[in-house]
């Protein structure tokens, strides 16, 4: 079994531990509340059509990270967040994203690296065109993954 493989498979038995966040997440909703516990840390995604757009991860607040997403969306130059332009890139901007995430505690993390570890395999397992330069995709496979996700 290679390394990939291994990915998918960590992947998957991890699956059921995913909470979907009720409702969907836009750019333009500015003050929508959504019912993530307040300091969540864990790994979250992003989802378009059940297909993984984007995985990030937090050892403090989801909530905070995907306030900084939804503006780096509608201000792609904002040099705080570089989602917004990756996803303008993509032509994925202007999405309801289904968000899901899983809390550090329910997969045994402690610390940021390992929080940064476990995104990272879950990176390699579901391949998010929105991650590519974490997964080292290139310019050719970001244009075959969008054409994927619609």
């Amino acid at each position: 079994m290679n390394l990939l493989d291994m990915a998918k498979t960590w992947a998957k038995t991890q699956e059921h531990k995913m909470i979907q966040m009720s409702g969907t997440l836009h750019y333009t909703d500015y003050h929508k509340k959504y019912d993530i516990p307040p300091h969540t840390a864990g790994i979250y995604f992003l989802f378009i059509d059940d297909k993984c757009v984007y995985i990030g991860e937090t050892k403090v607040c989801i909530k905070a990270r995907l306030r900084n997403h939804k503006r780096s969306i509608r201000e792609p130059e904002w040099p705080v967040e570089k989602t917004g332009r990756v996803f303008k890139e993509l032509g994925i901007q202007d999405e309801e994203f289904v968000v899901k995430y899983i809390h550090s505690g329910d997969l045994g993390l402690n610390s940021k690296a390992q929080i940064t570890y476990a995104q990272d395999t879950f990176i390699m397992a579901y391949e998010p065109i929105g991650n590519f330069s974490k997964s080292g995709q290139t310019d050719e496979r970001i244009t075959e993954s969008t054409s994927r996700v619609r």
